[in-house]
């Protein structure tokens, strides 16, 4: 079971500015000895001033730091005096008291005399008098004198309904739909069709392309319609005497293509093919400082140094197989250590490092589910 604080009083809290003690008990041992001081330093004799001294001291000292059941004595000496002169015998005396029921007064009405009938009409023709010289007419724009006139002769139409017509049938008159039920006559109209002439056709087109391509001209922004001119490749044209030369046990051996490599300028974006970097084997050093050494097979670590020896931080070590594909890609500390937190497969990897600065040579690496020690790169300058 989780065991609670004990509640206290926090409101009451007493911080401790004076070493371990508070104000209150500051003043309180700074009174005691106040007021020995006053006793040796009076005329007293000695017989009644030593005493005297030692009961104030320790008074003092009591009140500051003896506790009475978990109560200062001054809180003991203030309920003494108060339970002192508070009484301590009361005495009962029934008081006559009325319920309210019983106490109602009724409260005089003030009758009103009704006012005459010639003051109320005087009153209420000089309110309606005083509204009409409050009341400003309505200044209305034209437009909206003719939109108020308009629906007013809407509404004016739908208030004022015609009269309903009577309207008589006669039994013996000749039958409506009698008179309208004879058929349409339909005449059907044979048009010849002509075809049109080629040369029309031509102009319309014509005149159909050049809408088109005065409406392209208009769309087009300005600074675009350039002329740009094609350079057309011409045929190679391989000789026959150099096709008879070649003779078929003459094998045709592809050669090994440089791969191309993007430079970045801030100007232009140009590819020129570089060489392949021929790549050294690693070198292990058992004396690298490193607090741990791997217990894990195919775990790779090593430190980045500079020419002199001087460590390198922040180069980028990039793990590859041997077909080029990164596996790892892990970054040195502020020492130029780094590690890789997992095993690698067994097989050949390349490994490459690159800081801003420096050059390194790739290095081989070979695993072969063993325990390495830490790899040592070394720049070239």
């Amino acid at each position: 079971m989780q065991e609670h604080p004990v509640p206290q009083n926090v409101t009451s809290y007493e911080f401790h500015l004076i070493g371990n003690m508070t104000l209150k008990q500051f003043f309180e041992l700074a009174s005691g000895g106040v007021l020995a001081f006053l006793t040796y330093s009076s005329n007293l004799p000695q017989i009644f001033k030593f005493p005297l001294i030692i009961i104030f001291v320790l008074a003092g000292a009591a009140l500051a730091f003896l506790p009475l059941e978990e109560r200062p004595l001054d809180q003991w000496f203030l309920a003494f005096i108060r339970a002192i002169y508070n009484p301590t015998k009361f005495n009962w005396k029934k008081s006559l008291r009325v319920p309210d029921l019983f106490s109602y007064t009724r409260s005089q009405t003030v009758a009103t005399a009704p006012l005459p009938m010639s003051s109320a009409k005087s009153r209420s023709s000089r309110a309606q008098a005083y509204f009409e010289s409050i009341a400003k007419p309505v200044v209305r724009d034209e437009f909206d004198q003719e939109i108020y006139d308009r629906v007013a002769a809407l509404q004016q139409l739908y208030d004022t309904t015609p009269a309903a017509k009577n309207v008589t049938v006669s039994s013996g008159g000749p039958n409506m739909l009698d008179e309208y039920a004879e058929k349409p006559s339909l005449v059907v109209t044979m048009h010849s069709l002509h075809a049109q002439d080629p040369s029309k056709m031509r102009g319309i087109i014509s005149l159909s392309k050049i809408k088109e391509q005065r409406e392209l001209k208009d769309r087009v922004l300005p600074g675009i319609n350039k002329t740009v001119t094609i350079a057309r490749e011409k045929p190679v044209s391989v000789a026959r005497d150099t096709a008879q030369g070649i003779k078929p046990e003459q094998a045709l051996q592809p050669q090994k293509a440089a791969p191309d490599v993007l430079h970045y300028h801030s100007d232009q974006v140009a590819f020129s093919s570089q060489a392949t970097d021929t790549a050294t084997k690693a070198t292990v050093n058992t004396m690298l400082p490193f607090p741990k050494t791997p217990t894990t097979p195919n775990v790779v670590v090593g430190m980045v140094l500079d020419k002199q020896g001087k460590i390198v931080e922040n180069a980028i070590i990039e793990i590859q197989k041997a077909d080029g594909f990164p596996v790892r890609a892990i970054k040195t500390n502020r020492l130029g250590q780094f590690f890789s937190t997992s095993p690698l497969k067994s097989g050949e990897y390349r490994i490459t490092t690159e800081k801003d600065g420096f050059t390194f040579d790739p290095i081989t690496l070979s695993m072969n589910n063993a325990i390495l020690g830490p790899l040592e790169i070394r720049a070239k300058n």
